[in-house]
């Protein structure tokens, strides 16, 4: 068998990366011998967070850290025998150490011989020397500099509202950061800073680009251009750059225009456009919400934190590793906080990569730096599965979320050893001895400060890649916290990428890319016009193409021929005013004010989308931008299964002169790996999932939780198995399914009383015509499979269908030769059943007849299918021509093309066993309701549901219904564990909840549950 192709996709941010396996070679030349450490001993006590007053974890690691100042904190050195060795010391600041008071975030150079670092001078926002600067000195104390980079050219900026008040903007937007740098193979640095001057339109936090620079200052230049944070950039073996972007744009689209927060009300509002926006009066930071005119809800605006990398240049921006917050994200992401990974850091262990990161429990990894935990992910779309593995240290999903406990210990800021090993700092419980308030008179203003600090001290910690053999490095600092360590020691063998755009972009706002002469009224103080913007090229060949089965995300793409036209708009900051304050006796400015990071986002171009799916804009360069599409009508097109409305809901940027090719796009800047990129850019896509399945009967069809009726033959789920070279499933606890990284149940008839299911058949229809050229029908695995029983009867053949036909129709009349006849259908792991037809053709319903079956499923006789793949297109496209149609031939051909996976070869002879199954034909017990208690208030929009385990029940079936047990249903799900943790519900409801038990065809219902949300849940 051969394993899933993952080939290459391009994207506004998107290009899928192969996982990265490092040969044993290249692993042992990675870090050469040495065992010392450089870490920071962050002072205790650090000044509040602007906006989190009440924050007390470790300041400057990520979210509400980045503001604050530890003044007395020390860049030191821990040597292999324990020994320490203070290289700045900002409790005793002084020149021969550019009078710095507090340090952060130290990288190593490739040979081991330098360190670069961020350092503060000051804690007074009012000062010219406010805000962090790059610093470097050598392992043995000499050398020490400030990194000649230069200051921002600009000193103001516009102030572009009616009024003409300037409502904060110079006081905001004319002091910068640069923090967290990091060496490249070239000598060249990377860091992050926020030079541009741009806020996130979450809590107004100053956006995060990244810059590079050459080692003796020169050549300064941005290369992204985001609203939100790119952080804790480092460099990859391959020459990228990873890091962690926080990804927010709380611009969504209406019916026919756009809304955000500036369209938040106390009350429920209409838009012009007939969009409904629900009320949400906490505008700082919660995004509009709600629902289009034909009720159909829109998805959470994003706010997530995702694992990226770019290239030095800027381009080939990308998600590199798939970190779902939790085993529910996976198949569940919202938009909002369901991807939580910050701090990335590369371990090399036995010849492959892995990334090491930072998570928070609170699923926000922005109001608080506490609540941490270190997980372990590995790079690319096909490890997503993998990667929802819990923490291996510190705070764990399970506890937060299982539990119902956050308390320490907590771990932040992982690092890769030379011996495979993850370097880490850890708290493990409070200490009544620890410093929680104090103060500080600045060195350079003489103003007083505030301090404050938590009873949580964090020390230096070692650990195994699976999280064992935890082991503290002993280092006396006092009270301080050890934070942000990295091993000293060189690197070789790693590559550089030389630019190939390399124009440098203004942070001027007057010389941003942004046509004041079109935009007069959001940007007419640009001094760029229509004329003379730099700009790019965005091409999708296929906004409809879906990723392969061997993918099992949810389907994300609108259906075929529903998109007439693509809008580009834009996204970058208006500087309308930051802040209002009003004065008495004065008029009240501020009763209308909102702040610039709450204005809508602009459109500015309007291209036609093709019949296949594709379109070319122009746009211009480096300026935060997403699409949107429309229909015919001019409406926003919705209605698939995930349901969000526009490309690329995050803001994405392009570099001048660049062509950005994006296949899909849908999922985060990604569509998942195109299986044939020729074959999507031809118009080409799996268009199963836009039909209605039917089927001539269903196992138990009265049962509303029965997981067995057709729609699961097209929902682009199944029992996928694990990649080649993937570990087991995480989330599988049967062992038979961990070599599944799905295992979604499948289409399965009535049982058949003579014996055999001929007959039974499962049905397509769409609505409109498609135009298809292969089929590709797919079984349940040959043994265990659906609940663990195909091959299970009186003789131990596994299952298969051995025979079928395949009719299609085109209003009423038979097309494409059809009857067809099909033989033996395969599973997934075997690659399925393909029937490629003799031409495209063009049809409206599709069917599949069982002529033959071999096996049982728990005894029974049935007929089961898990999908079926239609490669097709709108029935009024043409492909483009770069792929030929088959040959025709006499007869369609009909392949089954083995598929080749690490998983254990499925036996054709499954244990014998004449027991008879002890629960066949007994009812499961009624569950009994554990918590919540019954009418409980919850303050969490998360709610863990317990119930007690049912004998002789295989899989439980969860319904949550709003406000009563007759209520819209708003959570339907099944699983084998007797808990599960709901996905985000809504402030201040009630809601009704019942479980039921059920083994093979048998189920035995609780009585009904109810709680409520409280009205500041979160």
């Amino acid at each position: 068998m051969r394993p899933f192709p993952l080939l290459r996709k391009l994207g506004i941010a998107a290009l899928v990366v192969l996982a990265l396996a490092v040969s044993s070679s290249l692993a042992a030349r990675v870090f050469a011998a040495g065992t010392a450490i450089v870490f920071v001993a962050r002072a205790h006590l650090a000044t509040p967070d602007d906006i989190f007053q009440d924050e007390v974890g470790p300041a400057g690691q990520f979210g509400s850290g980045l503001p604050k100042f530890a003044p007395g904190s020390k860049l030191m050195l821990r040597q292999d025998d324990g020994s320490l060795q203070t290289l700045v010391d900002g409790a005793n600041p002084s020149a021969a150490t550019g009078n710095l008071i507090d340090v952060q975030a130290p990288d190593v150079s490739f040979d081991g011989t330098k360190i670069l670092f961020a350092g503060a001078t000051t804690v007074d926002p009012r000062s010219a020397q406010y805000g962090w600067r790059l610093y470097e000195i050598g392992v043995n104390g000499s050398g020490f500099r400030k990194l000649p980079i230069p200051d921002r050219t600009f000193t103001s900026v516009p102030n572009n509202n009616a009024q003409g008040f300037d409502w904060g903007n110079a006081e905001t937007y004319t002091w910068w950061n640069d923090l967290f740098p990091a060496y490249l193979a070239d000598g060249r640095i990377v860091f992050a800073s926020t030079r541009y001057p741009s806020r996130s339109h979450y809590d107004a936090r100053h956006d995060y680009n990244l810059y590079i620079v050459n080692g003796d200052g020169s050549n300064l230049h941005r290369i992204t251009t985001e609203r939100g944070g790119l952080l804790h950039p480092t460099p990859l073996p391959n020459g990228q750059i990873l890091f962690s972007r926080w990804w927010n744009n709380f611009n969504q689209p209406s019916s026919k225009g756009v809304y955000n927060r500036i369209d938040n009300r106390d009350t429920d509002r209409t838009l012009n456009d007939g969009t409904l926006i629900y009320a949400n009066p906490d505008e700082q930071f919660n995004p509009a919400k709600g629902r289009l005119p034909d009720n159909f809800e829109i998805r959470d605006a994003p706010n997530a934190w995702h694992l990226h990398a770019v290239n030095p240049d800027g381009t080939d921006f990308h998600r590199f590793a798939f970190t779902p917050y939790a085993p529910w994200a996976r198949e569940e992401d919202s938009g909002g906080d369901t991807y939580t990974a910050a701090q990335p850091a590369l371990v090399f262990n036995n010849g492959t990569m892995y990334i090491a990161f930072t998570s928070q429990q609170d699923g926000t990894m922005v109001h608080s730096t506490q609540k941490t935990g270190i997980r372990v992910a590995r790079p690319g779309a096909d490890m997503l599965y993998a990667n929802i593995g819990d923490a291996i240290a510190g705070l764990s999903y399970d506890k937060a979320w299982g539990q119902g406990k956050e308390s320490p210990p907590y771990a932040i800021h992982p690092a890769g050893m030379p011996d495979g090993k993850i370097l880490f700092s850890y708290t493990t419980g409070g200490d009544s001895a620890l410093p929680t308030t104090g103060a500080y008179n600045d060195r350079v203003t003489g103003r007083r400060f505030d301090l404050q600090g938590s009873n949580l001290q964090y020390k230096l910690y070692t650990m195994n890649l699976d999280g064992s053999a935890k082991t503290e490095l002993a280092a006396n600092v006092g009270t301080a916290d050890a934070m942000d360590a990295k091993v000293i020691a060189a690197r070789t063998g790693w590559n550089a990428k030389s630019d190939s755009f390399t124009t440098n972009s203004n942070d001027d706002p007057r010389e941003w890319n942004v046509p004041g002469d079109l935009l007069p009224n959001q940007y007419g103080w640009s001094q760029k016009t229509s004329a003379n913007i730099q700009t790019a090229t965005l091409h999708n060949p296929n906004i409809y193409a879906n990723p392969p089965l061997a993918l099992p995300f949810i389907n994300n793409s609108p259906l075929p021929g529903s998109v007439t036209t693509a809008e580009v708009w834009i996204d970058a900051n208006q500087f309308t005013g930051a802040f209002c304050y009003d004065y008495p006796g004065n008029p009240e400015p501020c009763d209308s004010f909102k702040e610039d990071v709450q204005v809508r986002a602009v459109k500015y171009t309007t291209v036609p989308v093709s019949a296949r799916g594709g379109f070319t804009a122009q746009v211009p360069a480096d300026v935060p931008a997403f699409v949107v599409l429309r229909g015919a009508d001019g409406r926003a097109v919705d209605g698939w299964n995930r349901g969000y409305i526009s490309i690329a809901q995050g803001n994405a940027y392009a570099r001048p002169g660049q062509t950005v090719t994006c296949i899909g796009c849908h999922f985060g800047h990604f569509s998942g790996s195109i299986l044939d990129p020729n074959e999507a850019t031809a118009g080409w896509t799996n268009v199963a999932p836009y039909a209605k399945a039917t089927a001539s009967s269903e196992k138990n069809p009265d049962d509303q939780y029965q997981p067995f009726d057709p729609s699961r033959v097209n929902d682009r789920r199944g029992f996928v198995p694990i990649p080649a070279g993937g570990p087991p499933n995480p989330a599988e606890d049967d062992p038979s399914n961990q070599n599944f990284q799905d295992t979604e149940t499948g289409w399965i008839s009535v049982e058949q009383t003579d014996d055999n299911a001929n007959g039974e058949w499962v049905q397509l229809k769409w609505t409109d015509p498609v135009k298809v050229k292969a089929i590709r029908l797919i079984g349940p695995p040959p043994t265990n499979g659906d609940w663990g029983g195909f091959g299970k009867g009186p003789q131990t053949t596994p299952y298969h269908i051995t025979g079928g036909t395949l009719q299609m129709w085109l209003n009423g009349t038979q097309v494409g030769g059809s009857p067809l006849s099909v033989g033996q259908v395969e599973a997934l792991a075997d690659g399925g059943t393909q029937i490629t037809l003799n031409q495209p053709t063009v049809l409206d319903r599709l069917r599949f007849t069982v002529n033959a079956t071999a096996g049982y499923w728990h005894w029974e006789t049935v007929a089961a299918l898990n999908e079926i793949e239609v490669i097709g297109m709108d029935g009024d496209a043409s492909p483009d021509g770069t792929v030929p149609t088959a040959t025709p031939s006499h007869t369609p051909t009909v392949t089954r093309t083995p598929t080749v996976t690490n998983t254990p070869t499925i036996t054709n002879t499954p244990t014998v066993t004449s027991t008879p199954d002890p629960c066949a034909g007994v009812k499961p017990k009624a569950p009994q309701l554990l918590a919540p208690a019954q009418d409980a208030k919850i303050k969490t929009l998360q709610v863990q549901l317990d119930w007690s385990d049912s004998n002789c029940a295989k899989k439980y079936k969860i319904t949550v219904r709003l406000d009563s047990e007759t209520g819209a249903v708003v959570i339907k799900k099944r699983r084998s564990a007797s808990n599960y943790l709901t996905t985000p519900l809504t402030k201040n409801k009630k809601y009704a909840w019942q479980i039921v038990a059920c083994n093979k065809n048998l189920c035995t219902a609780s009585a009904w549950g109810r709680f409520k949300t409280s009205k500041n849940a979160q």
